[in-house]
């Protein structure tokens, strides 16, 4: 039988080995990333003949990460290519709807055109038809036994990654048109790509 001390000095020693929950400002790391300019920084080092570990150190990178970049600097390069935004935080390496990531640089120049030419509807609304009209005209033009054709709807959520995708920060999402007429904005949606 065992007595109070100590059952007292055997529950304590149990609960030291729990390790306490993380608090608020605890020396945890962030997670750091890297924009296609900075990834292409790294794989211009290594090209140049700095090994896995002295290029992680001067990124302040692990080399496990170091290796990754290296590893798929072929779909970075590409990425650099297409992308409309070098200092994009993300390059397309999961396996996306190719259409779809076709589709988005597209809007994505529509969308810097509207804006450099001052047009007051560029909103969520906007977006979002002109969206699914590239889309569209997009699934049209390819061959039908080369894409699956699940059809694209631009959620509410599809909007907001896209906006993360592309650093568009300044882009309301309103349901009105803001007093322009339906005909005026829908013209515009249709105007060129």
């Amino acid at each position: 039988m065992l007595l109070l001390p100590q059952v007292v000095l055997l529950l304590l020693a149990m609960s030291s080995k729990r390790s306490a929950p993380p608090t608020p400002g605890s020396s945890e790391k962030k997670r750091k990333v890297l924009s296609l300019a900075e990834k292409m920084d790294v794989v211009a080092v290594i090209d140049s003949g700095l090994g896995w570990s002295a290029t992680g150190k001067k990124f302040g990178l692990h080399e496990a990460t170091v290796r990754t970049i290296w590893k798929t600097r072929e779909k970075i390069r590409q990425s650099v290519r297409e992308s409309a935004d070098v200092s994009s935080k993300v390059a397309s390496v999961s396996r996306r709807d190719p259409l779809l990531e076709k589709m988005e640089k597209i809007l994505n120049r529509w969308i810097s055109e509207q804006v450099d030419q001052r047009k007051s509807n560029v909103d969520g609304v906007a977006i979002r038809e002109k969206a699914r009209s590239i889309y569209d005209h997009l699934a049209e033009k390819e061959p039908s036994g080369s894409f699956p054709a699940p059809g694209f709807i631009a959620s509410h959520g599809w909007f907001h990654r896209f906006k993360q995708r592309f650093s568009l920060h300044n882009i309301a999402r309103t349901e009105l048109c803001q007093g322009k007429s339906f005909a005026r904005v829908f013209s515009l949606w249709l105007g060129g790509y």
